[in-house]
């Protein structure tokens, strides 16, 4: 099974180097043939959706728990 992986946020090198020259910070600049200084992604949990309450409140589904990237 794929494991289905999305980009929740990410830091180009061109705003790092930016954040460094505007911080006047001892850090080397970031090489902008790397495009991004940081990129986060997220795990869409994949799966059948599993109820974990009793039922009472109707419409509260949340993503699927039987993935094992969690």
């Amino acid at each position: 099974m794929a494991k289905k992986f999305c980009v929740r946020s990410n830091k180009t090198a061109v705003a790092r180097n930016k954040a460094i020259d505007r911080e006047n910070s001892s850090a080397r600049p970031i090489p902008l043939e790397w495009k991004f200084y940081a990129k986060t992604y997220e795990y869409t949990h994949a799966g059948i959706y599993k109820a974990r309450g009793e039922g009472k409140r109707s419409r509260q589904e949340s993503r699927a728990l039987d993935c094992k990237a969690q």
